[in-house]
């Protein structure tokens, strides 16, 4: 079933264009964030700190995170709106394998799209930073970090898209959902001036996934790396078991 699954991945030129577009916006922001970095360095018309070097493979994940989204969502709903969806059921009579087999290739799919667009992004950051003496060190643990977060946050945004989707079915309305969680609520609460709201923007999609690949120090009301891991991971369930619920106990 999985197998199937990955064909119709192949077959979807959204949801498989959304995979790579994940993986070009991060090199191409990784690339326009270094050449940006290299004239302040070469011109000293601004000081730039060894951390804004390292960040600079994951400053596109707010946008690749969109993408994936849309891929997986796009995935799911497909089959809803075309009806193909009852083909599968009858075939496979296993309504929970349709749900589990979908996140298995969304999660891979996820994976190798932010590998490959953390790895040329690191690649084409130190090209560019080469010219101004400075690079990326992937002996560094802390870069590690950062894109071991980048690749782990892709995949758990992924599983909740999935989640979503299966719980609403349609395309737009799991967009609009999706993009609310994702985007709209953390700015949201950030804009409301109080402590607690900060707080709670903290363990949103867009922030915790952030924290999960920062490195740097974290401020008092942020998350720590493996509080990111957990929040993000509690997203992906909770969407997921969301998701299957419906599958598997309605029409």
């Amino acid at each position: 079933m999985v197998h199937m699954q990955a064909i119709q991945l192949t077959r979807q030129k959204g949801a498989l264009s959304g995979m790579v577009g994940a993986a070009a916006l991060l090199a191409f922001i990784a690339l326009v964030a270094a050449g940006g970095m290299a004239r302040s360095i070469a011109n000293e018309s601004a000081k730039i700190t060894a951390q804004q070097i390292r960040e600079a493979p994951s400053l596109g994940f707010t946008f690749a995170q969109l993408l994936l989204g849309f891929s997986c969502v796009v995935l799911v709903t497909t089959e809803w709106s075309s009806g193909s969806i009852m083909t599968s059921i009858a075939t496979t009579q296993r309504k929970s394998g349709i749900v589990i087999s979908k996140a298995l290739v969304a999660a891979i799919a996820a994976v190798l799209s932010m590998v490959l667009g953390g790895a040329v992004a690191v690649l084409i950051a130190n090209l560019v930073l080469s010219s101004v003496g400075r690079s990326l060190d992937l002996g560094d643990p802390l870069i590690q970090r950062e894109l071991i977060g980048i690749v782990a946050a892709g995949a758990l945004n992924s599983l909740m898209a999935i989640g979503l989707a299966f719980l609403i079915r349609r395309t737009a309305p799991a967009l609009v959902t999706y993009i609310a969680i994702t985007m709209v609520a953390p700015i949201a609460l950030g804009m409301i001036p109080l402590d607690t709201m900060r707080e709670i923007a903290s363990y949103l999609p867009l922030n915790a996934s952030g924290y999960m690949m920062t490195t740097g120090g974290v401020s008092d009301s942020g998350l720590t790396p493996v509080e990111a891991y957990v929040t993000m991971g509690l997203w992906a369930f909770v969407c997921m078991v969301a998701g299957w619920w419906r599958m598997t106990r309605t029409n």
